[in-house]
Order: C-alpha cells, then structure tokens, then sequence
C-alpha cells in the first residue's frame, strides 16, 4: 500500500488525514484536531471496491512521544465475527490484523475504532498517522 497524506490546517494540535489505496480495498482516517491532554476517537473506514475480503492486516506508525494508540474492533468487523490482533512492533509503528476462523465478508464502513491519547507535553503541530 502506497500512503498518501493531506494536512488539516486549524488551530490547535492537528494531525494528519491519511488514506491507503490497496490492491482492490482502501483504508481511510478522517481529519481531527484535539489539544495536549485529549483523548479522542478516530473510525478507520473500509471500502471493499467490490472484493471479496474476509481479513486484513496493515500497519499505523505514528509518533510516540506525542501519541499513543489504541485500536479497538469497529461496527463493520464487529458485524461478522471478525477479532482485532495488535502487535506493538517498534514504539511508533504498530501492526494491526482483523480476522477470525470464518470466511464472512467485511462489508464497508468502520473496521476500527482508533482511540488517539494526546500527550499532555506534545507541542501544537500536525502529527501524522499513515498506513
């Protein structure tokens, strides 16, 4: 997957929009802006392109000493039974893998729920989070 990113200008701490196009499926996080000290919740949308999907695993990195993530299972994999696996492979990149023992289809919308803890010292700025 091939990250592209567009920065979200406002005040405030910001970070960035980023979208992975995939072969067939495309991941996508929407654009917030929060201050040092919050906690907010970011969806990752998914959108099939009319493939047959039933797991998918990609990677977020970040940066860890103004954020730390926690992803948690979203409606749509929710939906079919499907589980969420983290691995915490360096401090600022964690691997992320939606599956389980079935074959039911992930339909679009929500995979995870990215839950973005804000540092109490980040600085005002645009911190990024890619795929």
């Amino acid at each position: 997957m091939r990250p592209a990113a567009r920065r979200i200008l406002a005040s405030g701490l910001l970070f960035v929009v980023a979208t992975a196009p995939g072969f067939g499926v495309n991941l996508s996080i929407s654009g917030r802006s929060a201050g040092p000290g919050a906690s907010i919740l970011i969806p990752i949308s998914f959108a099939d392109d009319g493939q047959s999907v039933s797991g998918v695993q990609f990677d977020l990195v970040f940066d860890s000493t103004a954020l730390s993530l926690v992803p948690i299972v979203g409606g749509v994999a929710r939906t079919c039974g499907k589980t969420i696996y983290l691995a915490s492979l360096k401090a600022n990149l964690t691997r992320v893998l939606i599956t389980e023992l079935n074959q039911n289809q992930i339909s679009d919308g929500s995979l995870v729920n990215l839950f973005v803890n804000i540092a109490p010292t980040a600085l005002a700025g645009a911190y990024s989070i890619h795929f």
